[in-house]
């Protein structure tokens, strides 16, 4: 006599789901050897648990159930083997784009430890080195629309760069006290890149901390400090998101570094 099991104990011991046997049924991948005519129970025999396992192994191997039917229509051993091959050159690819993400998660981790140590509204004067950089401009009117645009286009630019650092966003902008801010360019630092660089040089800084709209009052207070360290600057405004929603849950506690060229004023 056949050996029978329902299809809650057939589950069990392959330790899925009763649901997930159900749907394999529905869409025609694996089927219960026969299906009670008036209870609607169905059944499932002992040979079948090869059938069932070679199933599970497959799924084990990331092949969708669809993949799978394909792959159990084919009579040839060479067919499968390809098959299965794709499945390891899919595989292959997964796991370099885990790597990449991994890579990128440790940077933004690093980032936002040496981060929290910085002290907030501090500002001074000193020698930045050269930054390599990624650059797309901001189109005219230079207003907040036409900022947004170009960070979107500047990300899809370097998608796929693993040495594209994408929470490093550089704003560049014209300010003055009288006007609103116009903004020229955005980039995204990238180590090794060849073209725009933001060049080495004397900066002023500024450690901004709370909302984009206030933003201003930081400014006046880095021209007043450049002023009374006799220097003077172009009124360009570099300027990087250190800290965002990413990292704090309030806009008041974002972190801003305001960064301007200076140049020593001659001695009277």
């Amino acid at each position: 006599m056949q050996v029978k099991f329902m299809a809650g104990e057939m589950a069990r011991l392959h330790n899925i789901s009763k649901q997930s046997l159900l749907h394999y049924d529905r869409i025609g991948l694996f089927k219960p050897r026969e299906v009670h005519s008036r209870t609607g129970y169905r059944y499932y025999t002992l040979d079948q648990f090869e059938d069932l396992d070679v199933i599970l192994c497959l799924k084990n191997l990331g092949m969708k159930l669809e993949e799978i039917k394909t792959y159990l229509t084919k009579e040839s051993i060479d067919e499968r083997i390809t098959i299965l091959e794709d499945q390891e050159s899919l595989i292959r690819q997964k796991i370099l784009e885990i790597k990449r993400t991994r890579g990128r998660l440790s940077s933004i981790i690093t980032a936002l430890k040496s981060r929290r140590t910085i002290d907030p509204m501090d500002m001074g004067i000193r020698w930045f080195d050269t930054m390599h950089v990624v650059r797309e401009p901001v189109e005219s009117p230079h207003d907040l629309y036409a900022l947004e645009l170009a960070i979107k286009k500047l990300f899809q630019i370097t998608r796929g760069n693993d040495q594209a650092e994408d929470h490093e966003l550089l704003t560049c902008a014209e300010v003055s006290p009288e006007t609103e801010e116009r903004f020229q360019s955005v980039a995204l630092q990238v180590p090794g890149a060849t073209g725009a660089t933001i060049p080495a040089g004397e900066y002023a800084y500024l450690y901004h901390k709370g909302r984009f709209e206030d933003l201003p009052l930081s400014r006046a207070k880095l021209w007043a400090h450049i002023a009374r360290q006799g220097y003077t600057t172009d009124n360009t405004a570099i300027e990087k998101v250190l800290l965002n929603s990413l990292a704090v849950p309030r806009e008041d506690d974002y972190l801003i570094e305001i960064r301007m060229p200076v140049t020593k004023s001659p001695a009277p």
